[in-house]
C-alpha cells in the first residue's frame, strides 16, 4: 500500500466519521453512533477472540491436556458466551471439570440448566461435579431431579451410588 493510498483512506474514513456525527447531530443524537460503531468493532473482536480461544481449547483437549483447555475455555466463555451452542458449552464444561476446575464447570452446568431445564446430560454431570467438589446434599438434589423422571438413568444412578458410598 502507498503513502498515497493510506493517506486516502485515512482522509475517507474521518470524513465518514464526522458525516454519521454530524447526521446524528442533526437528528437531536448525541453523537453516540459513532461510539456504537466501535463497540460492535470491539464485540466482533471479543468473539473473534472467543471463538480462538475455543479453538485452542479443542486443540488441548484432543491431546488430553485438560488444564490448559480448560484455561482455554473459561477464557473463551467470559469473553462471549453467547455465541457457543448449549452442546459446545456442555463440552466445554465437562473439559473443565477433567481439568479441575469444578467452580467453573458447575457454573456453566449451571447457566445451561437455566436455559434448559430439561437437559439431564447437564443435569447429571452437575451431578457429578458437585459431588466431587464433595457438596453431596446438593449432587443427590440433582441426581434425584433425574430419576424422578428417568429413573434408568444409568449415569444418575451411578452418582446416586457413589453419594450414598461417600456418606458411609
Amino acid at each position: 500500500m502507498t503513502v498515497r493510498t493510506v493517506l486516502i483512506t485515512g482522509i475517507l474514513l474521518g470524513a465518514c466519521t464526522a458525516l454519521v456525527f454530524a447526521e446524528e447531530q442533526k437528528q437531536g443524537g448525541s453523537g453516540t453512533a459513532v461510539i456504537s460503531a466501535k463497540s460492535v468493532t470491539d464485540e466482533k473482536s471479543r468473539t473473534d477472540e472467543a471463538l480462538e480461544s475455543k479453538k485452542r481449547g479443542d486443540e488441548y483437549a484432543s491431546q488430553e491436556d485438560n488444564n490448559r483447555a480448560a484455561d482455554e475455555y473459561i477464557k473463551a466463555l467470559d469473553l462471549d458466551a453467547a455465541v457457543f451452542t448449549i452442546d459446545e458449552r456442555l463440552h466445554m464444561a465437562i473439559v473443565m471439570s477433567w481439568g479441575d476446575r469444578l467452580e467453573e464447570a458447575s457454573r456453566i452446568l449451571r447457566a445451561i440448566l437455566a436455559e434448559d431445564p430439561s437437559n439431564n446430560k447437564a443435569r447429571v454431570y452437575l451431578a457429578k461435579v458437585l459431588s466431587w467438589s464433595s457438596k453431596l446434599d446438593e449432587a443427590q438434589v440433582e441426581a434425584d431431579t433425574v430419576l424422578n423422571k428417568n429413573p434408568d438413568d444409568r449415569e444418575a444412578l451411578l452418582v446416586k451410588a457413589n453419594i450414598l458410598r461417600w456418606r458411609g
